[in-house]
């Protein structure tokens, strides 16, 4: 089934046309071996890709077209670095058509980098350079570059091209691109480039919020006093509840940090907590007898 995606996956971002396949269909329609299909998947993305790889004979410049389709997207060339990764990481092969696949995603990181890609094309990027290993003093991509070509990939894969770690928010883009910053952000903690923690941290509950509410700055808590009246005795813009501390004051997460607030008088206590969303699992807080308890769940996939 992996295969069977990444066929599909290759067959929509490739830079030019797919060239048609004329394997022979089996004798017996109503069944095909697994094996088979394999192999047949395998021997077509080989050659397609060979045949891209082939027609680009330099990054630096890059081709306007490869075999007559357009190459000068947005998306394009992390489209097709992240295809190149994929393969490497699906077929286990490093090198095809006599091209090192490592040295290529490096190139075309550094192509990225003179075009000043951002956001999936960041994302792509990351991506394709994890396909070779999360620990980079033995990943082949990584070891192939200067220290000069090092430092250009780690400007490309910064995040802070379109996500403003003070504020929490996307840069002039819609929220959702969260989830872009988040992806970007965790995959290159994963690898060692980025040492922010609470930069990760930030971006993730931010995006975990977006993605629970449909919006992290509509997001409202609404406290209720238990066995009272129905109308909430509270509401708290930009924060998710976590429980009650004592008989008047509740705990919520704001923008990545543990508040306490007076529901009667909406005094509040800023801690100098920083939650970790990767990291927490499920937090229970004790609260009085006649409160009810509230637990929260951190989960990031």
């Amino acid at each position: 089934m992996r295969r069977v995606l990444l066929l599909i996956l290759l067959g929509s971002i490739y830079l030019g046309p797919i060239t048609t396949s004329h394997a022979q269909p089996s004798k017996d329609s109503a069944f095909v071996r697994t094996a088979d299909l394999d192999a047949e998947v395998m021997d077509f993305l080989s050659r397609e890709l060979a045949l891209h790889l082939g027609d680009i004979k330099s990054y630096d410049p890059p081709p306007a077209k490869v075999l007559g389709g357009g190459a000068t997207g947005e998306y394009t060339w992390g489209t097709f670095m992240n295809a190149v990764g994929a393969y490497v990481a699906l077929s286990g092969k490093r090198s095809l058509a006599g091209r090192d696949l490592a040295r290529e995603v490096g190139q075309i990181g550094l192509l990225e980098y003179r075009l000043g890609g951002t956001r999936f094309s960041q994302m792509y990027g990351v991506l394709a350079l994890r396909h070779f290993g999360t620990d980079l003093n033995t990943n082949p991509v990584w070891q192939g570059l200067t220290e000069e070509q090092r430092a250009h990939w780690r400007k490309y894969l910064d995040v802070s091209a379109f996500y403003d770690p003070k504020t929490q928010q996307v840069i002039n883009l819609p929220e959702n691109y969260l989830g872009v910053a988040a992806r970007i952000a965790s995959t290159s903690y994963q690898l060692g480039l980025l040492k922010d923690r609470a930069l990760l941290d930030g971006v993730i509950t931010r995006a975990r919020l977006l993605a629970a509410n449909g919006s992290a700055e509509n997001q409202i808590s609404r406290v209720y006093e238990p066995g009272a009246s129905k109308a909430p005795v509270r509401r708290i813009p930009h924060a998710e509840l976590v429980g009650w501390s004592s008989d008047r004051e509740v705990l919520v997460l704001e923008r990545g940090k543990i508040v306490a607030v007076d529901v009667a008088t909406g005094g509040r206590r800023e801690s100098s907590i920083q939650a970790l969303a990767l990291l927490l699992k499920v937090t229970m807080f004790t609260a009085p007898a006649s409160a009810v308890l509230v637990p929260v769940a951190f989960a990031w996939a």
